[in-house]
């Protein structure tokens, strides 16, 4: 990893990124790993953000990113989240009716600056499943 220097400054602020698809594009989620790939990258590198990992499994991305201090991790996890979503919309007009209008991936992210433990986020990607899954089918968790 380099390090990067602002004025006197050395900086280095390193970000673990875990995005998981709606449950709706889970299978068309495997099909679009490699174009996944390629959007993330271009958009990376219109923002000046380095991936230093990205990892697509079939249920979710891991992205090791480094963002400059000037940059809001937020607006960076939005802006990949939003751009990709309306590119593989884009490329692929089927999936946006398939998704119902809705985005690509699930609400949430998980953003974190240590690393992340296999189980951390196989429980977070299994919360974010579930929680689409109950948004989708539009009741209550409580009524049951």
């Amino acid at each position: 990893m380099k390090n990067n220097y602002f004025s006197d400054i050395v900086w280095h602020c390193n970000y673990q990124l875990v995005l998981v698809p709606r449950n709706m594009a889970t299978s068309a989620f495997c099909i679009l790993r490699r174009e996944l790939e390629t959007i993330f990258a271009d958009i990376c590198r219109r923002l000046e953000v380095d991936i230093l990992s990205l990892e697509i499994s079939p249920n979710h991305v891991y992205i090791q990113l480094s963002i400059h201090p000037r940059n809001s991790p937020l607006e960076v996890v939005r802006s990949l989240k939003n751009i990709s979503s309306s590119e593989l919309f884009q490329r692929y007009s089927g999936l946006l009716h398939i998704l119902e209008g809705k985005s690509f991936w699930t609400d949430g992210c998980l953003l974190y600056t240590k690393a992340l433990s296999k189980q951390t986020i196989q429980n977070y990607i299994g919360n974010q499943l579930e929680a689409d899954w109950w948004a989708g089918c539009n009741c209550a968790e409580n009524s049951l």
